[in-house]
């Protein structure tokens, strides 16, 4: 087999739940684990077909690189795909979202200090974020969990935006064929 540097491919396993929102096409960032240099990527393949181990069942998918001078045939990397994304959105911490029978839920805390459960609509849902469509108000102050102890709650990004389930895989990039 002949390998064309110029053309370097990511392979990346995905568990089954990532994987499903994962679509060709989608943009993705893969970061070299031994220099944390990053190079942006597009999904070209996801496999039809699922391997398991330890009752995991991962998906493989290929990523095309937008350069790759900076990255070596068998180095290992981390990828993150962008599966939805919302720009200028009103977000809270995903640990603030109840949800029952189709209906979420946050506790906003009221102009007493009690907190008064209510009912929003969702948008983009992430694993850290979920974006709010309707229900909340930006400076509304949230409760983003309970605790006994001491805890900190979740950030928000800086760039105003939410990457929605930001699939996060790891992989080795491996050549093209010539």
């Amino acid at each position: 087999m002949l390998t064309d540097l110029n053309t370097l491919l990511v392979q990346a396993e995905f568990d089954e739940t990532d994987a499903a929102s994962i679509k060709v096409g989608a943009a993705a960032t893969v970061t070299v684990n031994a220099t944390n240099a990053e190079v942006q990527a597009t999904v070209a393949e996801v496999d039809p077909t699922s391997t398991t181990s330890s009752d995991v069942v991962d998906y493989g998918v290929t990523l095309g690189l937008s350069q790759s001078g900076v990255l070596k045939a068998g180095q290992s990397v981390s990828v993150a795909v962008i599966t939805g994304e919302a720009n200028d959105a009103l977000y809270v911490p995903a640990t603030a979202v109840t949800t029952a029978d189709e209906r979420s839920t946050v506790e906003v805390i009221n102009a007493k200090g009690q907190e008064v459960p209510t009912v929003v609509t969702l948008g983009v849902q992430g694993t850290t974020d979920d974006q709010i469509l309707s229900g909340l108000t930006l400076g509304e102050k949230v409760v983003t969990s309970t605790a006994t102890a001491g805890t900190t709650t979740g950030g928000f990004p800086g760039n105003g935006g939410l990457f929605g389930g930001g699939a996060g895989g790891a992989g080795r990039v491996g050549g093209g064929r010539g």
